[in-house]
Order: structure tokens, then sequence, then C-alpha cells
């Protein structure tokens, strides 16, 4: 699974609204029989370290060994082979998605969910 950074406050968030919503996600990324899969990688990782308490889950999944992270580098190819035909400006969740594979997207953003 990939959380937009737009997203991540609000999946992490203590209003009774959010939290509702957000259930699924958090369940499948922390409860001990779910298989949910954290990804992340490049510019997507310094963007979701700055929603603090995303940042302390994000950390929470990686000691259970819950997330799958790239490098910048291993995204590189993905983000050359896609340049100009997102409509986002998130590319760089674009070729993260495609050198993982993940098919499971958290997004509010349309032109990113259209992308996807």
């Amino acid at each position: 699974m990939i959380i937009d950074a737009n997203d991540a406050a609000l999946v992490v968030s203590k209003s009774p609204e959010y939290m509702e919503s957000y259930r699924p996600v958090l369940d499948w990324l922390t409860k001990p029989l779910a298989n949910g899969i954290l990804v992340f990688g490049g510019k997507l990782t310094i963007e979701l370290a700055k929603v603090g308490d995303f940042a302390e889950l994000m950390l929470d999944l990686e000691r259970a060994g819950r997330t799958r992270s790239y490098t910048e580098e291993e995204l590189r190819p993905e983000l050359q082979a896609i340049t100009g035909r997102c409509r986002s400006n998130d590319q760089h969740v674009i070729a993260l998605a495609r050198k993982s594979k993940a098919r499971t997207l958290v997004t509010h953003d349309k032109l990113l969910t259209q992308d996807f």
C-alpha cells in the first residue's frame, strides 16, 4: 500500500470522523493477522517523514517488518519512463507504484488517482 503524503495526517488523525474512515487502512497495516505492507521511497519518504504522527507509524511498521522502501536511485528508471505522462504532480508516487508493484493507493488527489 502507498499512502500519499496529503493523506498521511488523516490516516493517523485522532478525529473520530477520520479514525472511522481510515480504520481499514490502519487495520490492514497493523493487525497481527493482516498482511498489509507500507511502501515508500525517494521523495515520498521525505514527505511522509515530515508528518509527525505518521513518521512514528512508519517507524513502528518498519520495526515490525511491514514496510518496503526504495531509494531514489532504484526509482530513477521508472521516473524516466513516465516523464511527461502524468497529469498529477506526483510522478514520484507513480514511479514507486510501478517499481514496487503496489496496487493500493490511499489518496484524495483525483489526478493522482487517474495516473495510478
